[in-house]
């Protein structure tokens, strides 16, 4: 743990330059298409953020799931574990079941949103 930042660092400068690479090359080749004229009228290039917000609800529901599994952890009286050394082990455990159940419910409901989705064709209200 002491040498984590040695190692998150350069993982998330790799991730940034990576993220800003993808984001120039798509919209170069989106600009390129719609130049040309190849662009269909059913193509939509943003119909990946129109559902933002299930996106949002998913993370929320991770983030929310670990925040309480954390909060039980801590809540448990001293002397819960058996060996010594078990509690990282068991906070660990805790965060990945809650964020689990998170995913879990976040299925739940976008499947039930997913079966409410117009079909192709069909007026869709805002």
């Amino acid at each position: 743990m002491e040498h984590l930042e040695e190692i998150l660092i350069p993982l998330a400068s790799f991730w940034l330059l990576f993220m800003i690479i993808k984001t120039s090359l798509d919209y170069k080749t989106r600009k390129n298409l719609i130049d040309k004229g190849m662009v269909n009228e059913k193509v939509r290039f943003l119909s990946k953020y129109e559902d933002g917000f299930m996106s949002s609800l998913k993370w929320g529901l991770v983030l929310l799931g670990i925040g309480l599994g954390l909060l039980i952890y801590k809540l448990m009286p001293a002397g819960t574990f058996v060996y010594r050394g078990d509690e990282e082990v068991f906070a660990f455990g805790m965060m990945s079941l809650f964020a689990g159940i998170g995913l879990i419910i976040y299925y739940f409901i976008a499947a039930a949103i997913s079966r409410k989705k117009p079909q192709d064709g069909q007026e869709r209200e805002i």
